[in-house]
């Protein structure tokens, strides 16, 4: 630890110990997504999103959008069968429009994206997220922060009955085994 720490990482530190308050005052409007322990979502003004918290499945959505791996825009097809299993393509694409538009509604129609029709992404310029803080800080040989950040296991306490395949134990053992730690 005798090397400098990187300015990035103390400006994660800042963040975490101002609660936002550090991006709000760079007029920066990031919207705070932390899925590392129970999930919680902020909007750029610090207010917990209550109203994407309540909606688990769309909740789950959001977080499955900024963590799963490879990183980037997942198609609608593999997010339809992965969280309305249950449904044909129809109505299961109508569910996932539906889920998208109640998304953008409290955090911003810019934060989700598409490209083309198929495809489905985050904008990052818009999101921090605790879990690529987290892999940041371990690629970075900063297990000070890494452990600042880790507040609990993926999507603690997270069950989606109606999605079998959804499994948060499964991504955890895919976010340790990406970051090299098992």
């Amino acid at each position: 630890w005798a090397r400098k720490v990187p300015p990035t990482f103390v400006f994660v530190l800042e963040l975490l110990s101002s609660g936002g308050t550090v991006l709000r005052g760079r007029g920066v409007s990031l919207i705070e997504l932390r899925v590392l322990g129970s999930l919680d979502l902020r909007g750029p003004g610090g207010e917990e999103t209550l109203s994407v918290l309540t909606q688990l499945k769309r909740a789950t959505l959001l977080a499955y959008l900024a963590v799963a791996h490879p990183r980037g825009f997942h198609t609608r097809d593999k997010l339809t069968g992965l969280f309305w299993p249950g449904l044909d393509q129809e109505r299961a694409r109508a569910a996932l429009r539906q889920s998208l538009y109640t998304l953008r509604q409290p955090l911003g129609e810019d934060l989700i994206r598409s490209r083309g029709t198929e495809e489905v992404g985050l904008d990052w310029e818009r999101l921090w997220c605790d879990v690529i803080a987290f892999e940041e800080a371990i690629e970075q040989d900063d297990p000070e922060t890494a452990l600042q950040l880790y507040r609990g296991d993926l999507l603690e306490g997270v069950f989606l009955s109606d999605c079998p395949d959804f499994d948060g134990a499964y991504m955890m053992s895919n976010l340790w085994e990406m970051t090299g730690y098992r």
